[in-house]
């Protein structure tokens, strides 16, 4: 089937309620915020002094056992730069005390906007997003989640209240400073550990370890909240409300916070046990997702040398959750949702060689019937996207192509007209082969 359709990527600054990228001299690519896939990039874990834990006292129950008492944690001396109507100290002693974790507390620089932009970074949706018509994430527009922060591996947080009230910015203290404790204590480098060694450079393996990142922020905030703040929505309720209604660019921006926190909900009982889900972590989005142990189906992807001013600059794999996102734009989402947990294994290949780029997007899936489901959505999610009813009209620059090559291979070919008309694809005992259009 072949569909055209006009793409136009920009730039768009957002909002975020956790971690986002000051712009800033002290600006570090290997921080924790939620724009970037670059947070596991193996760094070292910044040395800390231990500081001696609290020690909870007991009290005899009525019917003869210790039950324990939970004591006022005691406060950090934590230097601010800027103002803050909250006190930092308490919040970074109570986040301690929650995570039952030894590490020193961060310096905290505060900005000053109190407007929603400014301050923080732009965030982008890449080439291929844009051609599937994932545009950028929108601002948010509740106040209470636009206080935004980031942490860098020194365990140094940054802040932008911007219109947050006081409940908000406590909040978000507590997010960041989860953060810190988790570039104190390794778990980064735990998360990476874990993960298998062929997906780690992609984009799921970057987004399954993005999401216990946040995920673990969201779940800690959200119970420092329930705590401390018993009036007040937690972080993982206003992000799932957040999420219920967003545009596709959205909700792929906030899946790390929003599904990274349903997964870590469903592993641990309580902060304190957040080490094993750093220790034991999902590889894939599907894992996250589902909560399985399922490998990735073999998929090999070959491109024969050739005569073809078409070159490949970049092999990546998506995942469940960018298939489930891509489809949900245009389809009803519980049913894109349907469509994408048959997932097995994908590959998207990054040809150069025109004024703009195309796309080889092949999927394979568990089982036949899974590729099945997948194609019926997919073909009715590219009838939404170009709109007229024939499947030759043209509306720009970007064309389609999606074929069934076997039961559990589906491949979508996006780009250029000659790209997408002159691109042969099929599998042969090894991989699934594509072999760009010849020079003329």
């Amino acid at each position: 089937m072949r569909r055209r359709l006009g793409v136009l990527a920009t730039l768009f600054l957002v909002v975020v309620a956790g971690c986002n990228a000051p712009v800033d001299s002290e600006s570090d690519p290997t921080a924790v915020h939620g724009t970037e896939s670059r947070a596991l990039d193996g760094s070292a874990p910044t040395a800390v002094t231990t500081v001696p834990a609290t020690q909870e006292p007991r009290r005899a129950a009525g019917n003869g056992t210790q039950t324990a008492i939970t004591p006022t944690p005691r406060p950090a001396d934590v230097a601010v730069s800027g103002d803050l109507p909250v006190d930092a100290g308490k919040t970074f002693g109570r986040v301690r005390q929650l995570l039952d974790a030894r590490a020193d507390p961060p310096a905290v620089k505060v900005y000053s906007a109190t407007s929603t932009g400014g301050t923080f970074g732009d965030v982008q949706n890449d080439d291929f997003e844009a051609v599937l018509g994932i545009g950028p994430p929108q601002p948010v527009e509740d106040s209470e989640l636009q206080t935004s922060g980031m942490t860098f591996p020194t365990g140094r947080v940054f802040l932008a209240p911007r219109a947050g009230r006081a409940p908000a910015i406590e909040r978000t203290l507590a997010h960041e400073f989860t953060h810190s404790i988790q570039f104190a204590q390794g778990d980064r480098a735990a998360i990476r550990a874990g993960l298998a060694d062929d997906r780690l450079s992609t984009s799921d393996g970057t987004l399954t370890a993005r999401s216990l990142l946040e995920g673990a922020a969201v779940y800690t905030a959200s119970e420092y909240v329930r705590r401390y703040q018993p009036r007040y929505p937690t972080e993982r309720t206003q992000i799932s409300r957040l999420y219920a209604n967003a545009t596709g660019g959205t909700r792929l921006y906030w899946a790390a916070y929003h599904h990274g926190a349903d997964y870590v909900s469903s592993r641990v009982d309580a902060p304190a046990d957040l080490g094993r889900v750093y220790r034991t972590p999902p590889s894939t989005t599907e894992q996250l997702l589902h909560g399985t142990r399922d490998s990735p189906v073999p998929l090999g992807v070959s491109v024969p040398d050739g005569d073809s001013r078409w070159t490949v600059s970049q092999r990546d794999s998506r995942g469940e959750l960018f298939v489930r996102v891509v489809l949900g734009t245009e389809v009803p989402r519980a049913r894109a949702a349907a469509a994408a947990a048959g997932w097995g294994n994908d590959r998207v290949l990054t040809f150069r060689g025109g004024s703009e780029p195309s796309f080889a997007w092949i999927t394979r899936w568990d089982d036949a019937a899974n590729a099945t489901e997948f194609a019926t959505v997919a073909s009715q999610f590219l009838d939404e996207r170009t709109a007229p009813a024939s499947r030759s009209a043209t509306t720009n620059r970007v064309t389609f192509r999606m074929e069934r090559l076997d039961d559990r291979t589906v491949v979508l070919l996006a780009g250029s007209d000659r790209f997408v008309s002159e691109t042969s694809v099929q599998t042969e005992p090894s991989s699934v082969v594509v072999r760009p259009p010849r020079r003329r």
